[in-house]
């Protein structure tokens, strides 16, 4: 064998040799070592599954007689029912016609419904209620044509505001007799709507309400009066 090889092999076996010692001896004391650990993930953005509901309307949306407003009201049962994220932007004594107070709604002002719009297109809803027209009576029996007017109106804009969001009608509900012009109010109600493409859901054919469902103000439904109210409601998107 020449030199050279001899040389090369003495070189090879030195070098089997020192690596077989640092494997049996392992890592120096201190060095340092890769570790397993967590993957890194990076953040992600996550959205509400449930729909947006917003809702517009009076002293009944906002679950004036409910015990627990944010859990009894009528907007939260059909929320919760729905599995829709509820936005409520009721306001007492307002109406189509009709704004309101302190009195009403505990604010200098309450806007009109269709004055509600730029409120329901900051939660950019998927569904919007517009329920009420109590607080249109003294404005109907005045001149039912102003109403009417506003009535249509509302709609109207509220569809141009929100083009592709479902929309629901709810018509008046009465705690007592149900008058002709109740009844007069839920057709323009419905007859708005149904204009728009909306649903439209009525609370008097027949009444939803009777004394027992009343609270102590004879005015406002109970919590079972809420109860009714969303039944109602629920049953109704049912079948549209």
């Amino acid at each position: 064998m020449s030199r050279g090889k001899l040389i090369l092999l003495g070189i090879l076996a030195i070098a089997v040799v020192v690596l077989t010692v640092m494997a049996v001896q392992g890592p120096r004391p201190g060095a340092p070592t890769a570790a397993a650990g967590p993957i890194p993930t990076f953040g992600t953005v996550t959205s509400d599954p449930h729909p947006v509901a917003a809702f517009v309307g009076d002293s009944y949306t906002t679950g004036t007689g409910a015990t627990v407003k944010v859990k009894t009201r009528w907007t939260a049962l059909v929320s919760a029912e729905m599995e829709w994220k509820e936005v409520n932007l009721g306001r007492g004594g307002t109406g189509y016609a009709t704004t309101s107070g302190r009195s009403g709604c505990g604010k200098e002002y309450c806007p009109s419904f269709v004055e509600m719009i730029p409120e329901v297109l900051a939660v950019d809803p998927d569904v919007v209620f517009i329920s009420g027209g109590r607080s249109d009576i003294r404005a109907w029996d005045a001149d039912p044509s102003i109403v009417i007017a506003a009535i249509t109106q509302t709609y109207a804009d509220m569809r141009s505001a929100v083009p592709d969001a479902r929309i629901i009608a709810v018509g008046p509900a009465v705690s007592g007799t149900v008058t002709q012009d109740a009844i007069d109010m839920d057709l323009a109600v419905e007859s708005a709507a149904t204009a728009v493409g909306a649903e439209f859901i009525s609370l008097l054919n027949p009444s939803v309400l009777d004394a027992s469902l009343l609270s102590g103000d004879r005015i406002h439904p109970n919590n079972a009066g809420h109860s009714a109210i969303a039944r109602r409601i629920v049953e109704g998107l049912g079948t549209q």
